[in-house]
């Protein structure tokens, strides 16, 4: 007879384990009375802690054992319903088997259950089952508690409960106290989210760490593409910018007069002017959240370039980057083309811009250094991707009137042709003074040229070889070693 292997714990199922050891003893002859001492021998890891801790009498006692172990490994009544309520068939497993195993798990489930296998007590097991589960959690924890057969038993009991509670079996959602529920929300203040790592607590201008990180998308953390070219960016552009076209409108826009019928009720009403809703400089959402926005931008909404609608417009400085710079007194803030923007510049808030045309457009807010006529030094910027002007200069404080520049502002800070092509010609390198050797005189050098190993292994046929066509080769004058440079844009060798 072969030998029987041991539990080996976390990768044998012990209930699969025990039950081929049941039939290995009893189809060897085993009494029943000596299965405990063959079956410590056998145990491993977590099933033999649990054998150590049994009492001397329950040691020998091989239902307590089996019990003992069950309990450890948590095949008790719940854990068998949980197991015959989701196994799945395994890897190999054909439907005869699996069969078998689902019937296992019943029969063992109704065991412990302590039902008899009749259809009564079946049929009561599992409208017990159905009523735990569809109870309130309070209510199922003390049914289970009592472990409670009959189902008037479980009726009676959850009628008390309930009574003493003066709760109903419906109230799913009343789980204790209810104060901590009444309570109004507490508004949730603007969380500012650093774009190199996407953590909140400091902005991505303050991020310690920004110098050593690499390209990506600061937006959505991939690193095949650049932030500004980030799809998911432009999809939640085009989706806050067709929001009125929609009719899922992403702000509490107030009815008009009259009522929408037919194929009018999914359009929205383009003749809503939605700059009415923006009031201190905020804009309330459909969820009642109220985000900041600016109105009244025509330099974003206008079609084509500031030039070719012919608009005054001056030269100015973006940091470093020469703009196009335009005058709006129409627009409440100040406005920069993204690309002009660096990642590290955004402060990880962003604004919703109401234009002139009733569209709105989901732009980031960053920190840049501007120099115009208009205005110049630091200043809080929409960025958006296309813009009729690379910078359009809003009724900021500051800004100075548009019949009012100062053309001096930025004299000398834009570079010119002329000296952009002094700037590219070559410097000359900087060479470090070598100190001159006074200590070795000519037949010093003759010497010292005469002990070197280097110079011996190159022999006389390195200073003899063809020198045609080369630019460097070895020559011996008056017996010192000269290596020379044939440099023909210089006119000719140099030693």
């Amino acid at each position: 007879m072969p030998k029987l292997p041991a539990f080996v714990d976390r990768k044998d199922d012990l209930d699969s384990w025990l039950l081929r050891f049941e039939r290995f003893a009893t189809t060897s002859g085993w009494p029943k009375e000596s299965w405990c001492t063959p079956l410590s021998a056998l145990l491993t890891g977590r099933a033999l802690e649990a054998f150590c801790r049994l009492s001397e009498t329950e040691a020998t006692d091989y239902d307590r054992v089996k019990e003992v172990l069950q309990k450890r490994y948590n095949l008790t009544e719940d854990g068998y319903r949980q197991r015959f309520r989701t196994c799945s068939p395994e890897e190999g497993e054909n439907p005869s088997m699996f069969i078998v195993r689902l019937k296992t798990y019943l029969e063992r489930w109704m065991k412990l259950a302590e039902a008899p296998q009749t259809y009564e007590a079946l049929r009561d097991l599992f409208v017990k089952e159905q009523f735990l589960d569809s109870s309130p959690a309070d209510l199922s924890t003390y049914l289970r508690e009592r472990r409670l057969a009959d189902l008037e038993e479980v009726a009676r009991s959850s009628e008390l409960f309930l009574t003493a509670r003066k709760r109903q079996l419906s109230d799913r959602a009343r789980q204790g106290t209810t104060h901590e529920q009444n309570k109004p929300p507490i508004p949730k203040k603007e969380e500012i989210i650093c774009h190199i790592y996407r953590k909140p607590g400091h902005t991505t201008q303050n991020c310690r760490n920004k110098a050593t990180h690499g390209r990506g998308c600061y937006h959505c953390g991939e690193l095949t593409h650049m932030r500004k070219e980030c799809p998911k960016l432009r999809m939640n552009n085009s989706q806050v910018t067709s929001s009125k076209r929609a009719g899922s409108a992403a702000m509490r826009v107030m009815e008009t007069q009259g009522s929408a019928s037919g194929e009018d009720a999914g359009k929205a009403d383009t003749r809503y002017d939605v700059r009415t809703e923006v009031q201190d400089g905020l804009l309330q959402l459909a969820s009642g959240k109220r985000v900041p926005a600016m109105i009244d931008c025509g330099a974003c909404g206008g079609k084509g370039s500031a030039r070719e609608l012919n608009l005054p417009i001056v030269k100015g400085l973006v940091g470093d980057k020469t703009v196009d710079v335009l005058r709006d007194t129409g627009c409440e803030g100040v406005v920069v083309r993204r690309g002009l923007v660096d990642d590290d510049q955004l402060t990880g808030k962003c604004c919703l811009i109401v234009t002139i045309d009733n569209t709105v457009l989901l732009a980031e807010k960053a920190r840049i250094q501007v120099k115009t006529p208009y205005l110049s030094g630091e200043v809080e910027a929409l960025c958006i991707p296309e813009v009729i002007c690379d910078l359009v200069v809003g009724n900021v404080p500051g800004a100075r009137n548009p019949d009012g520049p100062d053309m001096t502002a930025v004299v000398g800070a834009v570079t010119t042709r002329a000296q952009a092509r002094q700037e590219v010609r070559h410097r000359p390198l900087t060479v470090a003074d070598t100190p001159k050797h006074t200590g070795v005189d000519r037949r010093e050098l003759i010497r010292l040229q005469q002990d070197d190993e280097a110079i011996k292994r190159m022999g006389e046929t390195a200073m003899s070889e063809n020198r045609a066509g080369r630019t460097s080769f070895f020559e011996k004058r008056d017996g010192i070693v000269y290596r020379v440079y044939n440099d023909a844009t210089r006119g000719g060798a140099s030693a």
